[in-house]
């Protein structure tokens, strides 16, 4: 066979029972999953539906060493000597999405010394507090595209345009 045929693909669809049941019910999941997903954003918040989000693949790493375990061995996968990565590897996406989210305060070492400028009187926000941000969000621009060019040079000119 080849790899991602369009044309093979269809024919083993059509010509496998098995296959016919599990692509509908394979999109009704997806499909429940995002509308979930979007209740949890909309009643909840952003934070809990990233958490959710990213314990999917904990959960789906999970079932697949409890088929392995304690169903059949043909099911599923067995823990491998790397394994442990895929734990370190979910910690680390946990704690930074805690991070980013600003649940869990970030550690002092991460934080950049105080803003000591004479001009600064503000500090930064909580977001760009981490070492690096720097560069990347000098470069975002936080101006309204539906907002005049003329009422944006006269504020910066601090003169009103007068209707015109």
């Amino acid at each position: 066979g080849h790899y991602e045929s369009a044309p093979e693909g269809l024919y083993m669809i059509v010509h496998s029972p098995s296959l016919l049941a599990l692509v509908p019910s394979y999109m009704c999941s997806i499909a429940v999953y995002n509308l979930t997903g979007i209740i949890v954003g909309k009643r909840m918040s952003a934070v809990v539906r990233c958490l959710v989000d990213s314990s999917r693949t904990l959960v789906v790493w999970a079932m697949n060493l409890f088929l392995y375990y304690y169903v059949s061995k043909e099911l599923g996968a067995a823990w491998t000597s790397h394994a442990w990565l895929t734990v370190v590897g979910f910690a680390v996406l946990i704690v930074g999405t805690l991070l980013y989210n600003e649940v869990l305060p970030a550690p002092e070492c991460l934080r950049r010394a105080a803003a000591v400028e004479a001009g600064r009187q503000e500090e930064q926000p909580a977001a760009s507090s981490f070492v690096g941000l720097d560069g990347v969000l000098s470069k975002v621009d936080l101006t309204d595209e539906a907002e005049p060019q003329c009422a944006s040079r006269c504020r910066a000119r601090d003169v009103s345009c007068g209707g015109a």
